[in-house]
């Protein structure tokens, strides 16, 4: 009997908070029109569902287990959000907890402390899925700083990040600017830098899994950075290193951790495994990826290609169960000239392909590269722990 009446309580305490979640209807026709109108009226669990069409205004989301989506019958991009930055950070800020975003397209991100972005991500744990940024100083810029809270990624897209200030302003696609718990992103694009790198993540554990990261257009310098160290997870995804970029490095990892900052990842598993990385930088050495820290890197079966330049595995601790000869960089010829397009509609690259078939007159039959550099460098690494690595929660 004792049980009953709880379970009766229980229900009778619950159900308000179930009743008052809303579905939010924002357009032209609707009575919700601009954004921010639909950000003061949203309430804890409700679903905004947008119109498609162009919205100049952005919105600063204060309540938590939103949901922002695109609404039924729109494709993914056809909302799109360009200008109107609040509060001098981003197009969206997310001050809620547990907010999704879905199908949304980000652009004209420009604020006067040159740091705007797509996407301000200032409560704990933020979803994007299916959704583009571009024509920003950053795609998605994490301000907050809460070892409890997670930013994931999924099929997105992150074309196009410069500054109006110039080439001298550091812009990133997707920055983890302060330590949070945990970065996902797969089955992602990223291109076209003009500085900065296309990921940095300061996030205490990175998992990159099934991303394009595209370094042809643009100057930007790493592809993958993990200033701080901590735990980090790339497999399965492919790197291209511009002809054009500042920097020898795909992948840095740790390379602040030596200045002594407050702000130090503590150690972490690092695994880089199944990846592709191809080099169009033809000076000097060109290394896949360098290790600053004292944590051995786990590296399996990543096939590295040597378009132009001389290209390097690894520097720093690590470990690989391979001949020492195949640790040999690869030397590649001239290179060619490969043309690229502009980003095709989004739509046409919600699911990016690894090998860039999406992008302009791009694909991987497009390059001509030199007979010595054809044939891949595959470095065989600790297949049975790589296994078990993968597994693992990250």
């Amino acid at each position: 009997m004792g049980r009953k009446t709880l379970i009766s309580c229980t229900v009778t305490i619950l159900l308000p908070f179930a009743a008052q979640a809303a579905t939010l209807q924002v357009g032209a026709t609707r009575a919700l029109k601009p954004l921010p109108a639909a950000a003061s009226a949203a309430r804890a669990g409700d679903v905004i569902e947008i119109d498609a069409g162009t919205y100049t205004q952005g919105a600063q989301w204060n309540a938590d287990n939103l949901v922002i989506r695109t609404a039924p019958g729109a494709a993914a991009g056809s909302v799109i959000v360009s200008g109107g930055t609040v509060a001098g950070k981003a197009l969206f800020v997310t001050d809620g907890q547990n907010i999704t975003i879905d199908g949304l397209r980000f652009q004209n991100a420009f604020v006067r402390d040159q740091n705007g972005a797509g996407i301000r991500m200032q409560g704990r744990n933020l979803t994007v899925l299916n959704s583009s940024f571009g024509k920003a100083e950053h795609g998605i810029l994490v301000g907050s700083s809460d070892p409890e809270s997670t930013l994931t990624v999924r099929n997105s897209q992150f074309h196009d990040f410069y500054s109006p200030g110039g080439s001298g302003v550091l812009t990133h696609g997707l920055y983890v600017g302060n330590s949070i718990g945990e970065l996902v992103v797969e089955d992602s694009t990223f291109s076209k830098n003009v500085t900065g790198h296309l990921v940095k993540s300061r996030a205490l554990r990175t998992t990159i899994r099934d991303v394009t990261l595209d370094g042809r257009q643009g100057t930007s310098s790493y592809l993958i950075d993990v200033p701080e160290g901590g735990q980090l997870v790339v497999e399965d995804s492919e790197l291209i290193k511009g002809a054009n970029s500042p920097s020898n490095t795909a992948i840095a990892y740790g390379f602040e951790r030596y200045k002594g900052g407050q702000f130090v990842n503590p150690d972490g598993f690092v695994f880089i495994g199944n990846n592709s990385f191809t080099n169009y930088r033809a000076s000097g050495t060109n290394t896949f990826i360098e290790n600053r820290t004292d944590v051995e890197i786990e590296l399996h079966e990543n096939a590295l290609t040597a378009a132009a330049g001389r290209v390097e595995l690894v520097r720093g601790p690590h470990v690989v169960t391979t001949a020492a000869d195949l640790l040999t960089p690869i030397e590649g010829g001239p290179s060619a000239a490969l043309p690229i397009g502009d980003l095709p509609p989004f739509e046409d690259v919600a699911q990016p392909s690894r090998h860039l078939a999406g992008f302009g007159n791009a694909s991987s039959t497009a390059v001509a590269v030199p007979a010595p550099a054809a044939v891949g460098l595959f470095v065989a690494g600790l297949a049975l722990v790589g296994t078990l690595r993968r597994r693992r929660k990250v």
